[in-house]
């Protein structure tokens, strides 16, 4: 036995899709049975052993290990018994709720005794419960080998026929009578009629005795069945309200279909155009005529602009070599006039100087300087310096009577602080000059960088325009191409997932069709009184 053989056998009840969401509950005719007994332990063990046999098992497998196996050895026998009831079937949950879910699509009967807890975790305790699962399941498809394998009569008398006629044939050729072949043919026919007969005979015994116990049984148990056929047509009323329903999806389906298609051919159609005016302007650029003449031009003035870039790169490094430089005058000439500052706030005057230097980091696209700004008023600190003297020299006439030691140190601080003043003056002049100069160099500076800078731009944007204006056209032809090349992948994936979900709900229905009316049927037989 090969599991590719019922790969064409619809299951009964398939739990794929919404189908299975529509059978009815636990069956109530159960056969009484003790799945701890040894006897039955060792009977399924058995069954269970010769199935993984003959089915071609990948895996290690022995009686002492089906006594008392692990969870992943349980899990993976489920697995391969399960793939011949349902081949199709995919798991999309955990393996513990989706387990009870199969067993009561298939009308396992004893579906009540099963629960979370006892597949995940294989106990002593709960493994006779699963056992006795798994030796049903290994009925079930066994019992379906068997009614798959039963010839019938139609078959047999072909296969008698046609040996007949292949008998006949060949004594034709040979030149020998077959006098007694039709006789043979007619005393294995009998033999095969009478075989029937006798199964027929046994058949209408069980059916005897099946219409006797039918007779015994009880009001209860007829209105049990009479609720059994009951549900068997809320059932079948369910498979056809489900059945119209796929019967709507599957237009919908045809129509996406179709809309699908119609999409593929105007873009299969766009993508034709876009080749062919690929082609065209392929054509249209090798027949542009490029003269010479042109071409030496071009690569004149081109060689004569990077010329021009390299010169005023040169340019660009002298000048800024050059405000390096002033800048580095401009900073000694302040650092000077903060030390002079700071000395003369030295000074013990009993005046508040409030002249500070402040700098300030100025960053351009060319180079980063620094600026320097005097805070406080000069002027007004030099008034106040002189009334301070004047103060000063009408107590040194009041003092000059009283010490001449004191008049000569009025004296000399007088002469010092004139000096300073003078000083003051001198450096205030010097700097500014010199940040007037800077100011003017900076502006002719920033003015020529500027000129620079647009003269290197024009010049580097018109080389990327002729690098770029003859590969333009098709490197936006192709772009194109690969978006449509996608947009069909796309569309064919779609297709085939549609096509693939419509096959299976098809075959879906159709297994839970044929299962209903199987049901029907037995229900029907079941009922027949004499």
């Amino acid at each position: 036995m090969r599991r590719a053989t019922m790969a064409g056998v619809p299951a009964r009840n398939s739990i794929s899709g919404e189908a299975s969401r529509l059978t009815l509950s636990e069956d109530p005719r159960k056969r009484q049975r003790n799945p701890r007994d040894k006897g039955h332990q060792e009977e399924n063990i058995n069954a269970i052993t010769n199935f993984l046999a003959s089915t071609e098992y990948d895996r290690p497998f022995s009686y002492s290990l089906l006594s008392n196996p692990s969870l992943k050895d349980f899990q993976s026998i489920f697995r391969h018994i399960q793939s011949f009831i349902d081949p199709t079937i995919e798991f999309t949950k955990k393996f513990e709720e989706e387990v009870p879910f199969f067993l009561r699509a298939i009308k396992y009967p004893y579906t009540s005794e099963i629960n979370r807890s006892q597949l995940i975790a294989i106990t002593p305790h709960t493994w006779p419960v699963l056992l006795s699962m798994l030796g049903w399941l290994v009925k079930i498809v066994n019992s379906t080998y068997e009614l798959m394998n039963i010839p019938s009569i139609e078959e047999e008398s072909k296969s008698i026929f046609y040996e007949f006629l292949y008998k006949e044939y060949a004594n034709y050729m040979e030149g020998r009578d077959s006098n007694d072949l039709e006789e043979a043919v007619e005393r294995e026919i009998a033999l095969k009629n009478k075989e029937r007969i006798g199964i027929a005979e046994e058949k209408k015994e069980y059916l005897r005795r099946l219409k006797g116990e039918i007779k015994n049984e009880s009001t209860q148990d007829l209105e049990d069945a009479k609720e059994k056929q009951r549900q068997a047509q809320i059932d079948l009323e369910k498979i056809i309200s489900l059945r119209k329903t796929q019967e709507v999806k599957n237009k919908n389906y045809k129509k996406s279909h179709e809309e699908v298609l119609r999409a593929y051919r105007k873009l299969k159609d766009e993508s034709a155009q876009l080749l062919q005016r690929k082609h065209e302007l392929e054509e249209e650029i090798k027949m542009q005529p490029i003269k010479p003449e042109d071409v030496q031009e071009m690569t004149y003035e081109r060689d004569q602009l990077i010329k021009s870039l390299e010169e005023i790169k040169r340019s660009k490094t002298i000048l800024i070599r050059e405000i390096d430089i002033k800048n580095q005058m401009i900073k000694t000439q302040v650092e000077e006039f903060e030390s002079i500052l700071a000395d003369i706030k030295k000074i013990r005057t009993g005046m508040d100087i409030s002249i500070e230097i402040k700098r300030t980091k100025t960053a351009t696209d060319l180079l980063e300087y620094e600026e320097y700004s005097v805070e406080g008023n000069i002027l007004m600190h030099e008034g106040a310096a002189k009334e301070r003297l004047e103060r000063l020299q009408h107590e040194i006439e009041k003092i000059e009577a009283d010490a001449e030691q004191e008049k000569e140190r009025n004296i000399l601080l007088t002469e010092t602080h004139s000096a300073l003043s003078d000083e003051i003056e001198q450096k205030e002049e010097r700097v500014k000059v010199h940040a007037q100069v800077y100011i003017e160099k900076k502006e002719a500076t920033e003015e020529e960088y500027k000129m620079t800078v647009g003269r290197v731009d024009k010049a580097e944007t018109e080389l990327l325009k002729i690098q770029t204006e003859g590969d333009n056209g098709l490197f936006q032809s192709e772009q194109v191409l690969e978006r449509i090349k996608i947009r069909k992948g796309r569309v064919l994936s779609k297709i085939a997932v549609e096509e693939a979900e419509t096959q299976k709900i098809t075959a879906i229905v159709a297994a839970n069709i044929q299962s209903l009316k199987e049901r029907v049927e037995e229900a029907k037989t079941t009922l027949e009184l004499p």
